[in-house]
């Protein structure tokens, strides 16, 4: 698949991703993520899933209740209330991504970086490392391509 836009993308597609009940907050420097406003968390996630919250994205490493769960690594900013959303990597992640900032320069967020910078013209290939499916959140106004 091609896609060249602006604004946000999120790969995988739709096909993968759900909405969570609720919203949640998550503070910089944790792996905790609170659930409010009716979360189920032991019934929509579970360990290796992850979440979207935001434009972060984070490996569900377990929960016990709905309202907490905990992440594989801890976020670098706060953020909530806010709505997040499950992906699921049974459907078909693709293993390599390769990302081209076209019209100026983008942010990039992972499972395993927030906020790295790409400047125009410059391209980047991800590929599944170590069991870590490429998602990837791109945000910023430039055009971007991104093929998987």
């Amino acid at each position: 698949m091609f896609i060249s836009t602006t604004g946000t993308i999120t790969v995988p597609d739709s096909s993968g991703i759900a909405n969570l009940t609720g919203t949640v907050t998550h503070a910089s420097g944790s792996k905790r993520v609170a659930g409010a406003s009716s979360p189920v968390f032991t019934t929509e996630l579970k360990p290796g899933d992850y979440i979207l919250a935001g434009t972060i994205v984070r490996q569900v490493e377990g929960t016990n209740t709905d309202a907490v769960l905990y992440v594989s690594r801890a976020y670098t900013t706060s953020a909530g209330p806010i709505t997040a959303k499950r992906i699921t990597p049974e459907y078909g992640f693709p293993t390599k991504i390769t990302i081209k900032a076209i019209g100026g320069a983008i942010t990039i967020s992972t499972p395993t970086d927030d906020n790295v910078s790409l400047a125009s013209g410059s391209s980047l290939v991800l590929e599944d490392v170590k069991g870590v499916p490429p998602v990837v959140i791109v945000t910023g106004g430039n055009l971007t391509e991104v093929s998987y």
